[in-house]
């Protein structure tokens, strides 16, 4: 186990991370598994990687694939590079813990939804002495409030959404095939920035425009079809995510009302 500080200080991240510090006990440190948790407190966009913090200390546990990207990204911790090979999870744990705080730790909240059964267990086996418990929903609560940030990437992933749409509106045309747009619509919402796509871009012509999460596929667009497109952009990890319904020519009173109904 190798422990390594980070340099970068974010005074944002920090004030997240207090507000979370500020909600455990002096005896208790909370074990963070999920990436997009990661991410809100500490910047970290690689895999593989836990966080255990306490009210005093913070640590991001990584593995040498992604310690180096952790150092570049994060901010307010340590990073500690386990070799899998030699330690388990639990051990690292057990051998932080005394860093964690002045007094014994007695309990471990946990994430209960992104830890395997079996790498529970094995948690509990390294850590016998520890309270296991589920973490109440602190991140939820925390992330529903959105800061300044946040609002201009979640704009910022929405205006690359409608600009990427605008683009390749004009594609609609009898003869396009569905995955031919989709692949196109995915291809100028990385050109205008998003970092990724928010999910599987969905593309449907004609009947099968009805199924909820249409994959595209080669059937190919006729006049008089609707056509549905859902789709986002994701910009430092927010994501826009936007249904758009169109007819393929003229609109019968059947389809003009179908839209009215659902719009």
């Amino acid at each position: 186990m190798k422990l390594r500080t980070c340099t970068r200080q974010d005074p944002r991240l920090l004030h997240r991370l207090t507000q979370v510090r500020q909600q455990l006990t002096a005896d208790t440190v909370l074990l963070l598994s999920n990436p997009a948790n990661l991410r809100y407190l500490f910047n970290y966009t690689g895999e593989a990687a836990c966080a255990l913090i306490s009210r005093e200390q913070s640590y991001l546990i990584t593995d040498y694939r992604f310690a180096q990207q952790a150092l570049d990204e994060c901010a307010n911790l340590q990073v500690v590079c386990r070799d899998r090979e030699q330690q388990r999870l639990g051990q690292t744990i057990a051998a932080l813990l005394p860093l964690c705080a002045a007094q014994t730790i007695s309990q471990l909240w946990f994430e209960d939804a992104w830890i395997p059964q079996q790498t529970y267990q094995a948690l509990r086996t390294d850590n016998a002495s520890l309270e296991f418990s589920p973490a109440p929903d602190l991140l939820s609560r925390l992330r529903s409030v959105k800061d300044q940030t946040e609002i201009l990437a979640l704009r910022g992933a929405a205006e690359i959404a409608d600009q990427a749409l605008a683009h390749c509106v004009g594609l609609l045309q009898p003869g396009i095939r569905e995955a031919e747009f989709a692949l196109e619509l995915d291809y100028q919402l990385r050109k205008l920035g998003a970092d990724a796509l928010s999910f599987d871009t969905i593309v449907g012509f004609g009947a099968r425009s009805a199924l909820p999460h249409c994959p595209p596929g080669a059937t190919r667009l006729q006049a008089g079809d609707l056509i549905v497109v859902d789709f986002g952009a994701k910009l430092d990890g927010y994501g826009s995510d936007m249904t758009r319904s169109f007819v393929a020519g003229t609109a019968t009173p059947r389809q003009a009302a179908m839209y009215a109904t659902v719009l």
